[in-house]
């Protein structure tokens, strides 16, 4: 996941997701803050119809598979880094909320 390729656009099941589901991330996002400051995971499977939401502090990163300097180095202050993992084309996903 070290390469990273800037795209105009994402498919539209990621931006429907996030816009119908914005106020339950941005809570989700507070209530875990306290843990330290992190990021959100999204692990979509479209033809299995699931997704898994999860927040990890940057200690976790190693979890996604990825090391924490890489996840520092996405911060963009006053946001949230989601990265969305998607299954159906074998992406990951960098958006900030």
């Amino acid at each position: 996941m070290e390469n990273i390729n800037v795209v105009d656009s994402v498919p539209q099941y990621i931006i429907n997701f996030i816009n119908n589901n914005e106020e339950n991330i941005k809570n989700i996002i507070e209530r875990e803050k306290i843990r330290g400051d992190g990021f959100i995971y999204m692990d979509i499977h479209i033809k299995e119809n699931k997704l898994n939401l999860l927040y990890f502090i940057n200690e976790e990163s190693h979890n996604i598979g990825t090391s924490i300097d890489f996840v520092k180095n996405l911060h963009e202050e006053g946001k949230t880094t989601i990265i969305i993992n998607d299954n159906e084309y074998k992406t990951r996903f960098i958006l900030y909320i």
